[in-house]
């Protein structure tokens, strides 16, 4: 079985986070500097006894610092000069013995105070499904981005902010349209361009407030590859803009949540680095929001606008309307905002999308997207490949619209932006699913923002590419998508037809060759398309290949492996793996590399001679792909036949197998390395409130070269240590709280690397936040009561007792095991139950608390229990 780490992204929070709070906010009169505590509406998230404070510009730092400890709290950072309004000052305060009601209830009483807010938490707004293949690219075909390709692919000049969970910078589709900071020197330790960032190359972290934006989780670098991967270099995707850059700030962690604090220093990042190092940031993506209105992320939004900045926001994914439940930063009237909503193939609106005729601005393209994914995050199975997959909501809707922007910056350079905000918004494809539903009723059209050609002068038809078509033979139905595109100025593509085997001329951009049963045939389908000033293309051809006459050989004994390279196509709904013999004798070694479509999914594996069922007989040796496809690796130890097994996990894909056998005495196998101390990979044991040691074991086998090196990653990939060892930290002041993901690798004497595998060390050094409440009226004597309680930590379960004491004594008159209660997934987020209480007590007020023996997996007491109601019994 292959390990897997998988991230559900929280939908509520939990308390080791975040706690909600209420209390009332004051209104200050027109004209008036009066301090204005700005709290939580009931239900919603934020940092627990943190607030953002925004102080006068002429207070010394030293009389801030006083002012905020003589409250029982203290700054944690100010942000930036321009994080706050003209002559004002924001900080971001903390607390470890106030609530954030009674912090900001404190400071609104000092007079250098303006105005305070909590520092609320914000999610991604997106879902995670799984629908691979190069040829669902739907939405770049939808929105005509080919199309407007014609006229501008980006420019290198053009960057576009990501604020999200970071990006992967060495992924290949994506690392050529990084931005990197031209005043910056990498690695050498020094802020050379003054920024308050050292080192900054790609971003920063506001996460870990580190300039190394390193995507932990998978979404940012998804959102990147929608705007901006690399078009033309035969690999992977292409985003809606190929030629434009990605700056990566990084505010999310791996959970899918951050703070309006990280979000405020990444926008004014992006914007410092316009107004202060002339870069050309022209738009800021934002896929992520929540319910919770914040006026200093508002004004950072704001400032942005003021530099020119377009602002594109998802419009959440709560199917709601925001104009009665606004969904922020996508609800705020600032003028630089473009809120966007989801749709589906057919231009329907997604069915978790949030829209709003007032608040949402467009639609596009929100289902099955196709896009990259980090080598080593977490959030996908590592069987469907690391590379790539398709995700689902308004977060992947909105890149669309950023690129955009970023594709009209490049053809427009002289707009302003707000003119580059109406040719958006004014060029939209009206649709009847959106009539109603957001403000243009529209969804997003690239290629008329940019701006269609005359109808007349137009000579040269359209240029029409077939995607799907490939030179293998397939087992099952057949995709093609046709892809039409008018020469720059040309009067734009009207329609594009397709017939298969001579049948009659259909109309449409995509066809299904279908794959009739115990047929082997080579199915000719013509396409042409005509332009709207008339010009007509030549018809072209291309050739698909089926063969359903052979059976998938789904057992052993398998059939010979042909000479290399092997065409592997494996069928939906079939036999999901081939099986092949190959003869080995002792010391040979045999190396087999597997490649395929982006969103390759294969596994390779090896079983011993004599094998008479896979599902019974350990495989020697496997593979999962990677980022160089999978690499399996085996020396033989005896003579024989052995078993090459190619499975397919997820969509179906073609796969080539490159294969060679070598020589006794030559080592091409890596070393094999294993993780001791890790636990199980954050499940439900493996929470330690405590340093964990590991330690690494290699080990190249009897035959081979002897290893060289073990190697430890704890950023990603990004850097590697030389090493066997290696102490993940557990502060008391839970700064170092949370999964962390490890990678690590051998070499060998002969240069063979393995692949890198991970494991996680979860970090828990607080205790669960509980709480409980009674029944409104008084419950007779012998009744049942009904007790509401939820709990709340960072790790998965939480051991809770229901404890209930007498309000006039102080003593405990009764408690109950409650067993082990759900916390919600790893994260900011909660759970809620209830429990039924015969009362036998004396008449009475009660205290019901879950407190006692209540304990997470890590082992931590509750650092706080609430009551929010008394039981009374009568």
């Amino acid at each position: 079985m292959h390990r897997r780490l998988v991230v559900v992204l929280a939908v509520s929070m939990l308390c080791g986070l975040a706690v909600a709070g209420r209390a009332s906010a004051v209104m200050a009169a027109a004209g008036s500097v009066v301090a204005v505590p700005v709290a939580a509406a009931p239900g919603t998230e934020y940092v627990p006894g943190e607030l953002l404070v925004e102080f006068r510009a002429q207070e010394a730092t030293s009389a801030l610092r006083a002012a905020v400890r003589t409250r029982g709290a203290d700054m944690v950072r100010a942000l930036p000069a321009t994080g706050a309004d003209p002559g004002c000052r924001l900080v971001l305060v903390r607390s470890a013995t106030l609530t954030t009601g009674a912090l900001a209830a404190s400071l609104a009483r000092d007079p250098a105070v303006v105005r305070t807010c909590p520092n609320y938490l914000r999610r991604i707004d997106a879902a995670v499904p799984d629908d691979p293949g190069l040829v669902d690219q739907w939405g770049l075909l939808q929105v005509r981005a080919p199309q407007a390709w014609q006229t501008s692919t980006g420019s290198s000049d053009v960057v576009v902010a990501d604020i999200d969970t970071g990006v992967d910078v060495l992924h290949p589709d994506l690392a050529a349209n990084l931005w990197r900071n031209p005043g910056e020197i990498p690695g050498n330790g020094i802020d050379d361009d003054h920024n308050g960032y050292v080192d900054d190359v790609y971003g920063i972290d506001a996460v870990n407030h580190t300039s190394a934006p390193t995507d932990d989780m998978g979404h940012g670098t998804h959102t990147a590859g929608i705007m901006a991967a690399v078009a033309g270099n035969a690999t992977g995707v292409a985003g809606v803009a190929p030629g434009v850059r990605v700056m990566a700030l990084k505010f999310i962690n791996a959970y899918g949540w951050g703070t309006d604090a990280e979000a405020i220093a990444c926008i004014d990042y992006a914007v410092r680095e316009k107004l202060d190092h002339g870069v050309n940031v022209v738009a800021i993506n934002a896929s992520w929001g929540w319910f919770n209105r914040d006026l200093f992320l508002r004004d950072a939004i704001s400032r942005a606008g003021d530099a020119g900045i377009v602002f594109c926001a998802s419009a959440g994914n709560d199917a709601m309307s925001n104009d009665r439940l606004p969904h922020y930063p996508a609800s705020y009237s600032c003028s630089n905002i473009i809120a966007v909503a989801a749709t589906g193939p057919g231009d329907r609106l997604a069915g978790f999308s949030d829209w709003g005729a007032r608040t949402v601005d467009l639609g596009a393209p929100g289902e099955s997207i196709l896009s990259t994914l980090p080598t080593t995050a977490l959030g996908y199975d590592e069987e469907d490949g690391p590379m790539y997959g398709s995700w689902d909501g308004t977060s992947v809707a909105a890149p669309f619209v950023t690129g955009a922007v970023a594709l009209l910056a490049a053809a427009h350079p002289g707009d302003t932006m707000k003119r580059r905000i109406a040719r958006i918004l004014s060029t939209v494809q009206r649709v009847p699913a959106l009539r109603g539903r957001c403000v243009t009723g529209g969804r997003l059209d690239i290629a008329a923002a940019l701006g269609s050609g005359p109808t007349t002068g137009d000579v040269t038809p359209p240029q029409t590419t077939v995607l799907g078509c490939d030179d293998l033979w397939h087992s099952r139905s057949v995709e093609l998508r046709f892809v039409a595109v008018d020469e720059h100025g040309g009067s734009g593509v009207a329609a594009t037809v397709w017939r298969i085997h001579g049948g009659p001329w259909q109309v449409g951009t995509s066809a299904i060759v279908p794959a009739p049963s115990r047929t082997k045939a080579a199915y000719v389908v013509d396409y042409r398309s005509r332009d709207k000033a008339g010009n007509v293309e030549a018809t072209r051809s291309c050739t698909v290949l089926i063969d359903t006459t052979q059976p998938i050989h789904a057992n052993v004994p398998g059939v010979p492996l042909p000479a290399s390279p092997v065409f592997v196509d494996l069928p939906r709904g079939r036999a999901d793996h081939d099986v092949y013999q190959v003869a080995l004798q002792a010391g040979q070694s045999l190396r087999v590399v597997a490649g395929g479509l982006p969103a390759r999914a294969f596994v390779l594996s090896l079983y011993p001679p004599q094998t008479q069922s896979l599902g019974w007989v350990p495989r020697v040796a496997s593979s999962v792909d990677g980022d160089t496809g999978a690499v399996l690796s085996y020396c033989a130890p005896q003579s024989g036949t052995y078993y090459l097994d190619v499975r397919v996990s997820g969509r179906p894909s073609a796969c080539r197998l490159d294969w060679a056998i070598f020589a006794a005495g030559v080592d091409v196998t890596p070393p094999t390395v294993s993780a001791v101390g890790a636990g199980d990979d954050g499940e439900f044991e493996s929470w330690f409130n405590r340093p964990v040691p590991l330690s690494f074991l290699a080990d190249d086998g009897a035959m081979g070269s002897g290893v060289a090196a073990v190697q430890w990653s704890d950023d990603g990939g990004v850097t590697w240590t030389v090493g066997t060892h290696l102490t993940v930290d557990a502060p008391g002041d839970q700064s170092n709280d949370g999964v962390h993901v490890v990678l690590y690798r051998a070499s060998d004497q002969a240069g063979n690397v393995s692949q890198p595998s991970s494991c996680a060390v979860a970090i828990d050094t607080a205790g669960p936040v509980t709480q409980a409440w009674g029944p409104v009226r008084p419950v007779r004597r012998g009744r049942v009561a009904t007790i509401g309680f939820k709990v709340r930590d960072l790790s998965t379960y939480v051991w809770a007792q229901l404890v209930v004491r007498s309000v006039a004594t102080g003593r405990t008159v009764r408690t109950m095991s409650l067993g082990w209660s759900w916390a919600g997934e790893p994260g900011p987020g909660s759970s809620a139950d209830r429990v039924a209480l015969r009362c036998t007590m004396a008449p009475g007020s009660y205290e019901v608390l879950i407190a006692g023996l209540t304990h997470d997996v890590a082992g931590n007491l509750p650092r706080s229990t609430v009551c929010r109601r008394v039981l009374r019994v009568r």
